[in-house]
């Protein structure tokens, strides 16, 4: 970049310098082995400026690759966790409590979005307490106990090398102010995962989330009879450095679809009105939205439509954008099918009810049980 910004001033002006071409080759050799280019290394020795390679970063990630499959090797292997059955006895606790049936239990799955209105702590601070919370040596909230603690695509093997390489990670992503998210998988009460199933499950989730290649630190706590997976996963990829955005922001429908794959590949039995269902080929499939209370537009809009003999934008919004948005899988998809009905669309905002130039949110189109499948 010859007119890139360096400091408070950018590299506007140029200078030709002559050399012996033996200078140049090896001006070219010392350039590829800091990762920098002739010019730049030219220009931070001739000014006295420290020199530093980029290839250190190149060496990092590399390791953190060998790290992974390490990690992978220990994990496949056992370890060095004793084979004390523990997963047999919570299986046939499970059973037990099932009075010996397969497939009574359900799965749910949420991210816990970030304070909005809390202080603004550092990021290294909010990663630290999550991973602590989740996998820490004083993990879980008050009558919670860890099961299971666990850690994938991490070269380290100790709790606070983990979160600390996670850190280092996270602060790479300088636009992301939180890269690191926290999903939860819940079960019903009275069914008992066993570690296997546990880390079985994440695997899945990372998948489905094409996130899994990234750093996940997790632990299985128990609340009473509830069971329950905490994630912490990284979204910044160990290779490229870039937070990946899942779904366009729309990860809820794919967490949802994991889910679905989590509950047909251990013998869950899913929800009742699930997003996603596994078919008898394997292939997952979206359910139909549930058959809702017919939905009719406010007095205002009625008054509004018998003074004026025209259809209210809240009567359209009901009829032609609910539909649409109860279908979206994506913010893309829904903006393509609302412009493709001729439907207008703005940011929410006070404006009279009746207003045919406006469409009212879609909070205010569908029902309650609509909404919250639209944000699934």
């Amino acid at each position: 970049m010859p007119f890139g910004r360096k400091g408070g001033a950018g590299l506007t002006e140029r200078l030709d310098v002559r050399m012996a071409p033996a200078e140049k080759e090896q001006l070219c050799v010392m350039a590829r082995a800091a990762g920098l280019a002739v010019a730049e290394l030219v220009r931070l020795r001739a000014l006295g400026r420290p020199v530093l390679s980029r290839t250190d970063a190149t060496t990092i990630r590399e390791l953190r690759r060998l790290g992974g499959l390490l990690k992978k090797v220990h994990t496949v292997s056992g370890g060095l966790q004793p084979a004390d059955g523990r997963d047999a006895q919570l299986a046939a606790s499970r059973d037990r409590q099932a009075g010996g049936a397969v497939g009574r239990q359900r799965m749910i799955v949420k991210k816990v979005p970030t304070a909005k209105h809390a202080p603004a702590k550092s990021k290294a601070h909010n990663v630290r307490a999550l991973a602590d919370y989740i996998a820490g040596p004083n993990a879980g909230g008050a009558g919670e106990k860890v099961e299971h603690r666990a850690a994938l695509n991490l070269l380290n093997l100790d709790h606070d090398a983990q979160v600390q390489e996670m850190i280092d990670l996270a602060e790479l992503a300088k636009r992301s102010p939180q890269p690191v998210q926290h999903w939860i998988m819940s079960w019903r009460e009275g069914e008992q995962p066993t570690r296997v199933q546990a880390d079985e499950a994440v695997k899945m989730f990372l998948a489905e989330m094409g996130l899994a290649a990234h750093q996940v630190i997790y632990a299985l706590h128990r609340d009473t009879d509830n069971w329950h997976l905490h994630l912490a996963v990284n979204r910044v990829h160990p290779d490229t450095e870039k937070v990946v955005t899942v779904n366009n922001r729309f990860d809820h429908e794919i967490a949802h679809r994991a889910i679905a794959r989590i509950e047909h590949a251990q013998g869950w039995q899913s929800e009742d009105h699930a997003l996603y269902r596994v078919q008898p080929d394997r292939q997952i499939e979206r359910s139909p939205a549930p058959l809702e209370r017919e939905r009719r537009p406010s007095t205002l809009a009625r008054d509004f439509e018998e003074r004026v003999g025209e259809r209210s934008a809240e009567r359209d919004a009901i009829e032609e954008g609910a539909p649409i948005i109860r279908a979206a899988r994506s913010w893309h998809e829904m903006h393509e099918a609302l412009a493709r009905e001729g439907t207008p669309r703005r940011r929410a905002g006070r404006s009279p009810p009746g207003d045919p130039s406006v469409v009212e949110r879609s909070s205010d189109v569908l029902s309650d049980g609509a909404c919250r499948s639209s944000r699934r």
